[in-house]
């Protein structure tokens, strides 16, 4: 493993790092102890390795130090923990949480088969495809110090920079318990740190009894007989006292892919793909196990994931879309970073969820209703940059080149944008939370943590293939120059608010890019007037130099022969006229590949859609020669064949309407050791 070297004439870095875990209040000394006026420095120092240096002048200073519950002491939490080994790793580019989600965001970006490379800005520099890479999460181990009850505190130095720092937490039989990541910025000065750990039982001050989903009408488990409420639907049947916390390390079921943020297993344990996880990597995540108590009798509902799918199937009996049920819980996890702007702790302490939905393809509609239960929030801000209103996305991008085929040389290039959009609305319900006054998870002590218990109801429907009007212009980082969708909320109760939203989304539309004005803009690449070298305009210049030709055999056949000049000079008039005739049909040809009848037509034609986007898009022309009994001689008429030209003035996409109700409550967790027997029944544990 890299050592990190200290440079003599690196500026100092005074801190404290305080592991605080589910700790007594004695603990809250700790949290607030800095360098510069901690009494404990002069305490048994623990065993540190890695690189230390010594008697440098101007080296990092880092104190480190925690406090175990004495033996006399009541069950004050780090629990059993005997031993916490506290690990600092340099990443060079990550040192908050925003900057671990980068490189996850810019390494699945720089997937071959994606568009490549898309840099995210960090403050000191930026994350590509050269540094997005799991070493960038991990970093590189600096040093290491290891503290027990006998030598509760170390002194170690490190540089200004970037760091991961992992505190882990062992019982006295030196198995790992959980591991407390956090992802720090150190620059000059006093710092203080906290990691906390979180593996305990948590038990609230008072039961919390369920005010909506207990109230529901409508059948919420269609695999049970009869009507369950959404409450009986999640094995809530009283009211609920707490949570036990086992990391999903210690945790004895398995952690499923599917479980909600799963993906921050990843972030948090340092890899960037599943298939990289270790065993020990678990210990960075937690498995939420809810305790509900009825009559005195106390339950434990374990992590599940439970998903049925049923297809329909029409009177002919081909598919025609089906029937979703899914019962799903979360992971739980503590976020942590600390970063020039302060410290920054998310207690993310999981939720239970349920969903069905019903697709019907013949009618091109899709509903899906919503229950969820969620022991707080990790984060209550609502003005983080989260879309409301429809979010828009490059699927694919290319340039559209005209080529003149007679020289061989570019005539005109498009870069053209295939985008779509989704719809937002996730931070609909944060700003319904905030409304109601509640605010996230926090740490009132090393024990306590107070939140609100959340309880969400929504339905929503939608139909797709419809007529839209999409956003005729994007800027560059394709924000929607208009206003977008809004949300409508009513206060019903006291702690709980009506919802209604939604909007429309549209499929992949294509949009040029106007360099002049710096913005995206919808409309069509004209197909027709790309390939007119090969369609009706190669034949109908072809005709008039045939014509043309004609013209000057003919003349020149009148002098040769006097005689028959008058035949001759007639079949030149001939040839005339019909130049003429193909002059019109080619004005009329140009007009019909103005597909916005802007009088030009353009490679790239803005502000219409095709009606039929899959279809070819051509003009022929069409010579037809019929014979003139007066005349005595063949009379010729051109005329166009076209198909595919037919546009509108909307894009193809989908409408949704949805509709919800939140109430919230408040609670205080307190944490004691952990103490959850486990059903021996796998099926209970994971479903």
């Amino acid at each position: 493993m890299k050592k990190l070297r200290l440079n003599p004439l690196a500026a100092v870095i005074m801190a404290s790092l305080a592991l605080a875990g589910c700790n007594s209040e004695e603990m809250a000394s700790v949290n607030d102890t800095t360098v510069n006026n901690s009494s404990e420095q002069t305490e048994k120092s623990g065993s540190e390795n890695g690189s230390v240096t010594e008697g440098v002048t101007g080296a990092a200073s880092l104190s480190v130090g925690v406090k175990f519950p004495k033996p006399e002491a009541s069950p004050a939490w780090i629990g059993d923990s005997t031993t916490v080994d506290v690990e600092f790793y340099e990443t060079g580019i990550v040192g908050s949480q925003g900057d671990a989600w980068k490189v996850k965001e810019v390494y699945e970006a720089c997937n071959p088969d994606t568009d490549g490379d898309n840099p995210a800005p960090i403050p000191d520099g930026e994350i590509n495809c050269g540094n997005a890479h799991e070493d960038a999460l991990k970093g590189n181990f600096a040093t290491s110090v290891s503290l027990t009850p006998e030598a509760s505190n170390a002194t170690i130095n490190l540089l200004p920079g970037k760091y991961r720092i992992e505190a882990k937490f062992y019982n006295s039989q030196s198995q790992l318990q959980e591991t407390s990541v956090s992802y720090v910025t150190l620059n000059e000065g006093a710092h203080s740190l906290k990691l906390r750990g979180i593996e305990a039982t948590w038990t609230a001050d008072k039961p919390l009894a369920l005010s909506l989903l207990n109230n529901t009408t409508e059948d919420w488990d269609p695999t049970v007989e009869g009507t369950q409420t959404a409450a009986e639907a999640l094995g809530i049947t009283g009211n609920i006292v707490g949570l036990h916390l086992p990391s999903a390390l210690t945790y004895p079921g398995s952690t499923d892919s599917n479980q909600s943020y799963f993906q921050d297993l990843l972030v948090n344990a340092g890899v960037l793909n599943e298939n990289n996880l270790r065993p020990t990597d678990y210990a960075t995540a937690f498995q939420p196990i809810l305790r509900v108590m009825k009559d005195g009798q106390e339950t434990n509902l374990y992590p599940t994931y439970f998903s049925e799918y049923t297809p329909k199937y029409d009177e002919s009996g081909d598919p025609n879309g089906g029937t979703n049920f899914w019962r799903n819980s979360s992971l739980a996890f503590l976020f942590q970073e600390y970063t020039p702007d302060g410290a920054y702790t998310g207690l993310l302490l999981g939720d239970r969820f349920i969903g069905l939905s019903d697709d019907d393809w013949n009618a091109s509609t899709w509903s899906a209703r919503y229950a969820n239960l969620e022991m707080g929030v990790f984060n209550d801000k609502t003005d983080d940059g989260e879309e409301t209103g429809p979010v828009y996305t490059i699927r694919y991008l290319e340039d559209v080149t005209d080529w003149d085929n007679t020289q061989g040389v570019p005539i005109e290039t498009v870069q053209v944008a295939n985008i779509g959009s989704y719809k937002g609305g996730d931070s609909f319900w944060q700003q319904a939370f905030v409304e109601l006054n509640g605010v996230k998870n926090t740490f009132v002590d090393g024990n306590t943590v107070q939140g609100y218990l959340i309880e969400s109801v929504s339905s929503e429907v939608s139909e797709w293939g419809v007529n839209i009007e999409p956003a005729m212009y994007l800027s560059a980082t394709l924000e929607k120059i208009a206003v977008a969708e809004g949300l409508k909320a009513s206060a019903a109760e006291a702690n709980c608010t009506e919802l209604e939203f939604g909007g429309v989304n549209q499929d992949s539309t294509q949009y040029r890019w106007d360099e002049e004005n710096q913005r995206w803009v919808a409309g069509m690449v004209n197909q027709a007037y790309l390939e007119r070298q090969y369609q009706a305009q190669n034949s109908i210049e072809h005709a008039i130099k045939m014509r043309e030709q004609n013209i000057v055999d003919m003349e020149s056949l009148a002098v040769e022969y006097p005689n028959s000049a008058d035949d001759y000079l007639a079949q030149a008039d001939k040839a005339r006229s019909e130049i003429e005739a193909l002059i019109v049909v080619e004005a009329d040809y140009y007009a019909q590949i103005d597909l916005n009848k802007d009088g030009i037509a353009t490679l790239f034609e803005d502000g219409v859609f095709p009606v039929e986007p899959w279809a070819s898009r051509y003009c022929h022309l069409n010579e037809e020669a019929n014979w003139d009994e007066v005349a005595g001689d063949y009379n010729t008429t051109f005329s166009l064949t076209c198909s595919g030209l037919e546009t509108k003035p909307t894009a193809t996409g989908n409408s949704w309407e949805a509709t919800g109700k939140m109430c919230i409550q408040p609670f205080t967790l307190r944490a004691s050791q952990l103490n959850v027997e486990y059903e021996t029944d796998g099926d209970i544990v994971i479903e």
